[in-house]
């Protein structure tokens, strides 16, 4: 950079701010995943009003008194994924209503797929829970086209309704690539269905 180049860069980059907006989501790779130790999850339980509602929210949803294990994951996705906690009471009503019986391997998962999905205010809850409750009877119709009925449909086939709704694909079409599929090979295959 020439001298005058320069000035201008640093005057430039010197004279930006930031906008605050929703919270910028921490990486949420399971490597970089903090060890709280037992003492500092007690202090956070008891000093932080909000976190201790979150524990007692989750210990309404799993029915049961919470665990140092469970704690650890909320602890987690309040701290680390630094999701609120009126976001995650809601996201435990939904997998309590959702699912009926939860377990705390349910609640990570959700939790990380909505960091993952930016979902970081009450109102970017209730949205993604609208349509999701929107999207219930495309599913199951996916699930019918796919001959999935009296079973509880597989993570991988869960992830094939999901981004068939996902990409706009409606039950009837994938109806249609199901014949094909088993007109050409046979039997179901996701693999083959998804090409």
């Amino acid at each position: 950079f020439s001298k005058e180049r320069y000035d201008r860069a640093i005057f430039t980059l010197t004279s930006l701010t930031i906008q605050e907006s929703a919270p910028t989501p921490p990486p949420t790779s399971q490597n970089e995943r903090p060890r709280y130790a037992a003492a500092e999850l007690r202090q956070a339980r008891e000093d932080d009003h909000k976190f201790a509602a979150v524990c007692l929210s989750a210990e309404d949803t799993l029915g049961h008194v919470l665990n140092e294990s469970q704690v650890r994951s909320l602890f987690l996705i309040y701290n680390h994924l630094g999701l609120p906690a009126e976001v995650i009471i809601e996201l435990l009503s939904y997998l309590k209503r959702d699912r009926g019986t939860v377990t705390r391997r349910d609640i990570e998962r959700e939790a990380y797929k909505w960091a993952d999905r930016g979902i970081y205010t009450y109102q970017q809850a209730q949205e993604y829970l609208s349509r999701a409750d929107a999207e219930k009877p495309l599913i199951q119709a996916i699930f019918e086209a796919m001959h999935i009925v009296g079973r509880t449909p597989a993570p991988a086939e869960q992830q094939f309704a999901a981004a068939c709704i996902e990409k706009g694909f409606p039950p009837d079409t994938v109806a249609l690539a199901i014949r094909r599929m088993e007109r050409n090979i046979g039997e179901l295959s996701l693999n083959y269905l998804k090409r």
